[in-house]
């Protein structure tokens, strides 16, 4: 068995609460829960929006959801 130490994350982005704790990591981000709101959110933020959607993304999205 496996054994991690739990990634304790940024601040929230919404709320401000401190301490945000590691969720999911997927599609190359590191994605995390604030304790106290419960918004999960990527960090650290991509520069633009390219790095995470695809071209067709916003465009009917031809090759999955969209």
């Amino acid at each position: 068995m496996e054994i991690t130490t739990a990634k304790i994350g940024p601040t929230c982005l919404v709320c401000g609460t401190e301490g945000s704790v590691f969720f999911m990591h997927k599609n190359d981000s590191d994605i995390y829960r604030c304790k106290s709101c419960r918004t999960a959110f990527v960090f650290p933020m991509p520069v633009s929006t390219g790095e995470v959607y695809g071209e067709d993304y916003f465009e009917g999205a031809t090759e999955g959801f969209g």
